[in-house]
């Protein structure tokens, strides 16, 4: 016998066919799972980059009710980030002393979405407090 027989080549296409399926749902899988955490990550960047410019900001305590605070975003995120937006809410847990300098504690939570999808949140605290 010279050659291989139809049986025999269709068997081995077929296997092939079902190793070769295989390896392209892994590789399907995997790039799921690739860009899942591109998209956390590159949340997570925006959030720690956006907590930073708060907490570096001027102590704000503009809301005359003295519980929800605005600060302002630090980039425009539609060129730099398309798909992405952040929220950043702030609240006063603590009103302070009441002395000058001491105007309490303030609860900032930053939110990175994409789309309608909150992708990352990050809590943080600002404190303005008047060193004795």
């Amino acid at each position: 016998m010279k050659g291989f027989t139809l049986v025999e080549v269709l068997v081995s296409v077929a296997l092939l066919a079902l190793i070769g399926l295989g390896f392209m749902t892994a590789l399907g899988g995997a790039s799921k799972v690739l860009l899942k955490a591109d998209t956390r990550e590159t949340a997570r960047d925006l959030a720690e980059a956006q907590m930073e410019f708060v907490q570096n900001l001027t102590y704000n305590t503009a809301d005359p009710t003295g519980n929800l605070v605005f600060y302002p975003k630090l980039i425009n995120l539609s060129t730099a980030y398309p798909g992405y937006d952040v929220e950043v809410r702030a609240v006063r847990i603590d009103k302070g002393s009441g002395t000058t300098g001491d105007t309490g504690i303030q609860e900032i939570t930053v939110l990175v979405k994409q789309g309608t999808n909150t992708a990352f949140t990050l809590m943080g605290m600002k404190v303005d407090r008047e060193t004795p």
